[in-house]
């Protein structure tokens, strides 16, 4: 399931950016074909056009590194930046967790859990030392995450089971209570 949602965030990075290509072809190939009396003005619509694109093109940019910035995020928006700085892309396999996305640079290593529409990260470290230490280092990191998870289930089925005792409770605080209560609907 999660390479079937790394295949999802890249055909969804892939269809954003080249539907964005696509519009502004279309929209150059309209200006060019324009029926003006002047080329110079077909020639300022297109440096128009293509300083708009620069612009957007750094908007997303500026977006996407935001969102990284914030929560650590990898979103649709810097598809593109996201694939010419982290080439070196690898699937780590854990036991309990499945598959995660592993990206080597020079400096750093980096573990992304996929998504639908972003890519989150969860592991940063400086790559350092040899194979069997970084491995180790991972491993560490993805079973204390493991834990943490069965840890966080564990409390939500504990808080379920006390709302359901909760919702079942008959409402009387003792038992003298109760039986006047059922003393009661005897002898009405």
């Amino acid at each position: 399931m999660v390479k079937f949602k790394n295949f999802i965030f890249n055909l969804f990075g892939i269809s954003f950016y080249l539907g964005f290509l696509s519009l502004l072809i279309y929209i150059e190939k309209n200006i060019f074909y324009m029926k003006t009396q002047s080329s110079v003005l077909n020639i300022i619509l297109m440096i128009v056009v293509l300083l708009v694109s620069i612009g957007v093109r750094y908007f997303l940019s500026f977006l996407d590194k935001e969102f990284y910035r914030v929560k650590n995020y990898i979103t649709i928006l810097g598809y593109i930046f996201y694939h010419t700085k982290r080439k070196d892309r690898k699937w780590i396999f854990h036991s309990d967790l499945g598959y995660f996305l592993c990206v080597i640079t020079k400096d750093r290593i980096y573990l992304y859990e996929p998504s639908f529409l972003y890519l989150k990260e969860i592991y940063d470290e400086w790559n350092v030392g040899n194979i069997e230490g970084i491995s180790k280092n991972i491993k560490n990191s993805l079973d204390s995450r493991f834990t943490n998870i069965l840890k966080i289930k564990l409390e939500n089925k504990k808080d379920k089971e006390r709302m359901y005792m909760i919702k079942n409770w008959d409402g009387y605080l003792d038992t003298q209570s109760r039986r006047d209560k059922k003393i009661d609907n005897l002898l009405k």
